[in-house]
């Protein structure tokens, strides 16, 4: 299994599409790995991001996030509104909701397991 989400994505979609058993699953995979795919950034600039001031006057976050691709480094300035944290909190809500019914669907159909 790859480590990091852009592989994991990849090899998802590639087993959805090569692996019959998978099926049934493809279309509810894909679309959690879309929503995920969509909260990837913003996550990752929240989780990585080093904040540049306690108090904002505009009461909007400053953060700076070092990125790395190709032994490369790049600085990017990112801000985040705490007005719009109760939208990407349902948008997470959401996906972990929607993937924790998705891995029942797998554990029962290729687990045995049932509710």
């Amino acid at each position: 299994m790859p480590a990091l989400l852009k592989q994991k994505n990849q090899f998802l979609k590639e087993c959805f599409n090569k692996i019959p058993e998978l099926a049934p699953f493809k279309d509810q995979g894909l679309d959690l790995l879309h929503k995920t795919m969509n909260l990837a950034d913003r996550r990752h600039d929240l989780i990585h991001g080093t904040l540049k001031d306690m108090a904002p006057p505009d009461r909007i976050f400053h953060l700076t996030v070092v990125k790395t691709k190709d032994d490369k480094h790049t600085i990017k300035e990112v801000e985040f509104n705490p007005a719009c944290y109760p939208k990407l909190e349902r948008s997470l809500s959401d996906l972990l909701t929607g993937a924790i019914e998705y891995s029942q669907k797998l554990a029962n159909r290729f687990l045995g397991f049932t509710q």
